[in-house]
């Protein structure tokens, strides 16, 4: 029985059998492993490029901020050079109006230095002042 013909048809069918079964369970967890690596390799692509967008948009917006923290200060700046020049002005007004004031009290007042002296008078200022 064990030697004879049909037994060892019958082992060589289920051998086929079984060797198909195997190809076919193989073939089987082949294509899932493949799809499983191609779906991790698109699903971190994806998230690369998800990763890669977002530090894009994260540079784009400090670059904004510094962009706009330097409008910022150069308006400040801008503003306190307007405020250093109209007190500078006004500094100079005043200065102005001082010595107009100045000028108008020396021609004002009586015996002021740009009216010559009587002879008297200044000959006893240089007696004076040639004893110091």
């Amino acid at each position: 029985m064990i030697n004879s013909p049909e037994f060892q048809k019958e082992i060589d069918a289920r051998l086929a059998q079984e060797r198909e079964r195997r190809e076919r369970t193989m073939k089987s967890d082949i294509e899932r492993e493949k799809s499983r690596i191609l779906e991790d390799f698109r699903r971190k692509e994806e998230e690369e490029k998800r990763s890669k967008q977002k530090l894009e948009d994260i540079l784009a917006e400090n670059e904004r901020k510094v962009r706009l923290e330097q409008q910022r200060q150069a308006e400040e700046q801008a503003k306190a050079d307007e405020l250093r020049l109209m007190e500078l002005q006004k500094l100079q007004v005043a200065r102005e109006e001082e010595r107009r004031k100045k000028a108008l009290e020396e021609k004002e007042e009586p015996g002021s230095s740009n009216q010559p002296l009587p002879r008297q008078r200044l000959a006893f200022k240089m007696k004076t002042s040639s004893l110091f």
